[in-house]
């Protein structure tokens, strides 16, 4: 595939991206909201853990797509 191709997907995926974290964010709410406290704190800690590697993983994939868009700017602009 191209380059070019990949730079305009790369957009998308950051917007589908975005939208699916807000998402899981509001479902972490819901099930707050509607479990009670007991089984709350029995799943915390496996919670907090997903919830650190989403972070974890959307960190990593947000410094890869900008390296990548970075060293694509440069092609594009080299003589």
């Amino acid at each position: 595939r191209e380059l070019n191709s990949i730079a305009s997907e790369l957009a998308g995926r950051q917007e589908e991206s975005e939208h699916s974290h807000k998402h899981l964010v509001e479902l972490s709410r819901e099930f707050k909201r509607n479990v009670p406290e007991e089984v709350r704190e029995m799943v915390a800690p496996v919670l907090k853990s997903f919830q650190a590697q989403v972070v974890a993983l959307n960190k990593r994939s947000k410094e890869a797509e900008s390296a990548f868009l970075g060293i694509y700017k440069q092609l594009i602009e080299a003589p």
